[in-house]
């Protein structure tokens, strides 16, 4: 699965190098090039919507693959993990998919809420968050730290940018 994904994002960096090679070669416009772009933001601002979980609204590490959609997979827990880059990555996708037009104000904002309200039962070592959360697609269950537990200050880190972000996004309300 990882090599999976390793062959996306490389196809997806040389489909990038080659939009720009061939407009330098081709002398295409900078409206081509950013209607292609905004093509390519749209399928994934898409794409990235197949990836939450819906009881816990946090984002999901892996998904499935079936016919070419996400497919949430609760009783896997390969494919149904969450961790503190995930969710701060879904945050940071919350503020983008509402600045540009995917959002509404109203329904980031309520996702955002619904994913804050979901962070702060989880379960934590000395205020950080494990690496790991097993997400079980059941609205009454609070995501579980995986087996191995352990944190990381990366992943902590990185949610932790996300968070002042998204502060700052969401400045008249009180997430």
């Amino acid at each position: 699965m990882d090599t999976d994904i390793e062959n996306e994002n490389q196809n997806m960096r040389s489909i990038l190098a080659m939009v720009v090679g061939l407009s330098l070669i081709l002398g295409s416009s900078a409206a081509e090039e950013i209607s292609y772009l905004e093509r390519i933001e749209n399928a994934t601002f898409r794409g990235f919507e197949q990836f939450f979980d819906e009881a816990t609204r946090l984002p999901v590490d892996i998904a499935a693959l079936r016919d070419g959609h996400a497919v949430k997979q609760p009783e896997n827990v390969h494919y149904s993990k969450t961790s503190p880059t995930n969710i701060g990555l879904g945050f940071l996708y919350l503020v983008l998919s509402r600045d540009r037009g995917y959002l509404s104000e109203q329904e980031a904002t309520r996702r955002a809420v619904a994913m804050m309200d979901t962070l702060e039962k989880l379960q934590t070592h000395h205020g950080f968050l494990y690496n790991w959360y097993h997400l079980t697609g059941e609205k009454r269950n609070i995501p579980q730290p995986m087996q191995d537990r352990f944190v990381s200050s990366l992943d902590n880190g990185n949610l932790d940018i996300a968070l002042i972000a998204v502060c700052g996004a969401f400045r008249n309300t009180q997430l």
